[in-house]
């Protein structure tokens, strides 16, 4: 009587090797013919030869897997492969459209970077953005803050009206909490041991209170030297404004080269990764762990 195979039941086998023991004996190895699953007959009698093969302990270890269930599984992980390929490829493709068309209705480029970046850190996620409960789920299983939640929300939102879509969106509400205010001595210490380009921008932001981005925008134009004042293009919806400036932050400009067009020649973001370089080392050096909190929008607190 042909012996069944272990795995499936299957009587059908045929012989594949040998293995050889310690003691010099061979046991002859059989592969099913169904599964491809390799076992060896049983050294046992007869009368405990079905309660053996019955047994778990007769199971081939799983690093034995037959070939053709290896392929089968392949060929399934390639397939989820492919397919999530394609909707990352087709989110992307939505994204551009969307960014574009944000740029044509007028959209500032902080918003449309932002909205973008949390687009494609969704897609990455795994978000299906023609299934709306596939967007909410992965919001929600992220241990984001409520503020960058509900920044996901937004920016789905306007890929959705982009679309012609409507959706009921989830509701998160952002927290209101009071600002961290250091004293002035700390904003001093971080102004005193950052570069010298990186301090003339912070003493204004200290001076001023304008925003970083108002910053980065100011023009040599912008800056009346003679008069001690400064000419703030606004952002956000602010009103221009002409501030006063002190011979200190005069003099910090002066001593700054003017070869180009703008004071300070950075975007904001490039402005925010080297403040945070500088600021580490100083909190470090002063072993003050207060300095860390403080951000550019901090001086204007």
């Amino acid at each position: 009587m042909p012996l069944a195979c272990p795995n499936c039941g299957c009587s059908r086998s045929y012989r594949d090797g040998f293995r050889h023991l310690r003691s010099g004996e061979k046991v002859q190895l059989l592969q099913c013919n169904e599964c491809g699953q390799r076992f060896s007959k049983p050294r046992l009698p007869k009368e405990n030869l079905q309660r053996h093969l019955n047994s778990p302990l007769n199971i081939v270890s799983g690093n034995q897997l037959c070939a053709k269930f290896e392929a089968k599984k392949l060929d399934a992980i390639e397939t989820t492969i492919a397919s999530e390929s394609q909707i990352l490829q087709k989110a992307k493709g939505t994204i551009v459209q969307l960014e574009f068309s944000q740029l044509r209705q007028g959209y500032s480029k902080a918003t449309i970077k932002t909205r973008v970046k949390l687009l494609n850190r969704l897609a990455k996620l795994g978000a299906n953005f023609s299934d709306e409960e596939s967007v909410k789920a992965i919001i929600a299983t992220q241990e984001w803050s409520v503020s960058r939640k509900v920044n996901a929300v937004d920016a789905y939102d306007s890929l959705l009206k982009m679309q012609g879509k409507k959706w009921t969106p989830p509701i998160y509400r952002r927290v209101r909490q009071l600002p961290f205010i250091p004293n002035e001595g700390e904003l001093d210490q971080l102004i005193a041991g950052s570069s010298r380009r990186m301090a003339t921008f912070l003493q204004m932001l200290k001076e001023t209170g304008m925003r970083s981005g108002e910053a980065c925008q100011l023009k040599w134009s912008d800056i009346d030297l003679v008069n001690n004042c400064i000419r703030v293009i606004p952002e956000k919806n602010s009103n221009p404004r002409n501030l006063s400036i002190s011979n200190k932050l005069v003099s910090m400009l002066n001593a700054m080269p003017q070869n180009t067009q703008r004071a300070f020649t950075y975007n904001t973001d490039a402005w925010i990764r080297n403040y945070s370089r500088q600021r580490k080392k100083i909190a470090f050096k002063l072993k003050n762990p207060r300095l860390l909190q403080i951000h550019f929008h901090t001086f204007r607190h």
